[in-house]
């Protein structure tokens, strides 16, 4: 839901920016001479559409900011928008039925954060600047439409065929998503130069994924208001920082490389048998020479922050360059010998503070914890769940249902007894179920019914649990955390860390 309101705000503001530009060009060419075959108060006709057009694009702007003001006129705003957007087939019309539904629909409302909860405030050393954060989004709309208009052009000073076999929306998706291709691909080119696993590679809609050592490929609807992204992996924590920052030029370096080899191409184009096929090169060469530009601009957006940004974070320090060195860190557990209790606790620390207010807050709790348990520091542990559990009062709260799970092991295991912990799990499982998701898979939900089991006496469902997590387990690869969780595994099994009523009631409650 969320996913689909960010499409719908990403095409409000699109087409208000385009519109906002566009009249204005209109009304700035009714100013000049006109064709004498031109009717009669044609420049005042020309003003006057200039202005409607602008007008309508000033109008979906507001209605794009509208979702997360909430105000008396944010349903008029939206629902006028929706309207007209519905006119705009098909992305638009999806767009228009999204925004009448958020009108009606309170759920939908209450999926969106208010504004104070999300638009970025530019840090010291964060790389971005509250001018730069406003003026990104239009000088991205503009080098989008300069690419159509300098196709256009080159496409006439050269006489090559205005219309070709492929135009309109199959030719703008081709284009961009050809260039989108080739940046994620200069970061997976120069992750691999530096020593870092490709984990997930998306270009628009299209996901491929590395599970359980195989590539899975997804088709996800929400991609299509997404560029792109390329998820790394890596294999040893030396310098990683500076080999982190020489992943993100990849992606810039390859986009400007695309540009030429693209209009290189083109240059082939005029008197061959292609010639029909000249926009395609075009676009491409046009599109990946914006994206050069546009991601050396340091801002930040809903998904991160730009490549710009984050090159100046890596090389004067900032929290988005603190998180992601914190998230990589993690990471590394899956596929190298690193325990967590190996991980710099520095580094980690000054990720959750830049993680604080994000969706990766409660992944660096609970990897803090799992630290200071596997270093044997229960009490700092016991600090960090009570952390955990302020951020995720509830079951339905965590991130997915295997997190809620994993919480519920964590308080058995540290207050050694089944009170909420049992409640917690149920919760979890309740959860997972009105999802239609299934626990089975995860290690981490069976090792949560060890624990409550023997805290609550029972032997043989405990047991049974431990077969099933010991199988499970079986199957990862003997990497740091996984390992691990094979030997804390069998510290869980053997019971001895829980405590009989009378102790358990003397605990400070979690």
């Amino acid at each position: 839901m969320r996913s689909l309101l960010s499409y719908t705000r990403s095409v409000f503001w699109t087409v208000g920016i385009v519109d906002i530009l566009l009249g204005l060009w209109i009304a700035i060419r009714s100013f000049g001479p006109h064709p004498a075959t031109a009717k009669p108060h044609a420049g005042e006709i020309m003003l006057a559409v200039g202005l409607v057009v602008v007008a309508l694009g000033t109008l979906s702007c507001f209605a794009a900011k509208a979702f997360r003001r909430r105000n008396g006129f944010s349903k008029p705003l939206i629902a006028m928008n929706s309207l007209i957007n519905l006119l705009l087939f098909p992305l638009g019309t999806v767009a228009g039925v999204a925004g009448l539904y958020w009108c009606c629909s309170p759920k939908m409302r209450e999926a969106e954060p208010l504004v104070e909860d999300f638009e970025h405030q530019p840090k010291p050393g964060d790389g971005t600047h509250r001018w730069v954060q406003k003026a990104a989004p239009v000088v991205a709309i503009a080098v989008w439409i300069a690419a159509f208009s300098w196709t256009a052009w080159w496409g006439h000073t050269h006489g090559l065929p205005r219309r070709g076999p492929i135009n309109g929306l199959s030719l703008l998706f081709l284009c961009e998503w050809t260039a989108v291709f080739f940046h994620e691909l200069g970061h997976a080119v120069a992750a691999s130069l530096a020593d870092m696993r490709l984990a997930s590679f998306q270009v628009g809609p299209f996901l491929a994924q590395k599970r359980a050592g195989q590539w899975k490929l997804k088709f996800i609807l929400a991609g299509l208001s997404l560029g792109g992204a390329v998820a790394t992996v890596p294999l040893h924590l030396k310098g990683l920082r500076q080999r982190m920052a020489f992943e993100v030029a990849g992606g810039p370096a390859a986009s400007l490389l695309t540009a030429l080899a693209a209009f290189s191409v083109l240059l082939m184009m005029p008197g061959s048998a292609y010639a029909m096929y000249w926009k395609v090169p075009a676009l491409v060469a046009a599109l990946s020479a914006g994206a050069t530009v546009v991601n050396l601009i340091p801002f930040k957006v809903a998904a991160g922050v730009s490549d710009g940004a984050l090159l100046v974070q890596f090389f004067r320090g900032g929290p988005f360059a603190d998180l992601r060195e914190a998230l990589k860190m993690v990471g590394s557990t899956t596929v190298t010998a690193t325990r967590p209790r190996d991980l710099d606790p520095q580094a980690l620390a000054d990720g959750l503070r830049a993680g604080v207010g994000t969706p990766q807050e409660g992944t660096l709790q609970m990897i803090q914890l799992i630290c200071a348990v596997d270093r044997g520091a229960l009490v700092e542990a016991r600090k960090h769940l009570e952390a955990s559990l302020e951020r995720i009062p509830r079951p339905e709260k965590a991130p997915d249902a295997g997190c809620a799970a994993e919480m519920a092991f964590y308080m058995a295991y540290l207050d050694g007894d089944a009170g909420r912990a049992g409640e917690w799990l149920r919760g979890a499982e309740e959860w997972a179920a009105a999802r239609k998701l299934t626990l089975n898979g995860d290690s981490d939900y069976w090792r949560a019914i060890i624990a409550v089991r023997e805290a609550e006496g029972q032997t043989r469902e405990a047991e049974e649990a431990y077969q099933r997590a010991n199988q499970l387990l079986a199957n990862k690869p003997a990497a740091g955390l996984y390992q691990f969780e094979r030997e804390f595994l069998q510290t869980v099994r053997k019971g001895e860390w829980v405590r009989g009523g009378e102790a358990a009631l003397t605990e400070a409650a979690i």
